[in-house]
């Protein structure tokens, strides 16, 4: 049986060119990773916020910015956890910037039958 499931943290690896900015040239892990991504059926979950979640804390051309930090879900949570929503904070005290998962979720609907109990009359 297939459940729901996330996963997410410090991947240290990006997955497209796009996710940085500076550095050496496209790593060779991210073949890996993206296969892993694949064969474990996940996508990213869409953010509000920086594309970049890492910066090394240097300035001019020596900056470099990645999205390290990322959130992996399967297609079945996307349906069963309702709505969820990724917003990446700006970094504070970190090279690292902080996300915050909200689920806003439905409950499902609580079904009770009528029971006419003979006490009432």
């Amino acid at each position: 049986m297939i459940y729901p499931w996330l996963v997410g943290g410090d991947f240290n690896v990006i997955l497209t060119p796009e996710e940085k900015i500076r550095g050496l040239a496209y790593p060779t892990e991210v073949e890996d990773f993206a296969c892993c991504i694949n064969s474990c059926e996940l996508v990213n979950l869409r953010f509000n916020g920086s594309p970049f979640t890492w910066w090394n804390g240097r300035a001019d051309e020596e900056c470099i910015f990645k999205r390290l930090d990322r959130i992996l879900v399967n297609n079945l949570s996307l349906g069963e956890m309702g709505n969820l929503k990724l917003d990446i904070i700006a970094r504070s005290g970190s090279d690292h910037a902080s996300m915050l998962l909200t689920c806003v979720g439905q409950a499902p609907p609580i079904y009770k039958p009528f029971r006419f109990l003979k006490f009432w009359t």
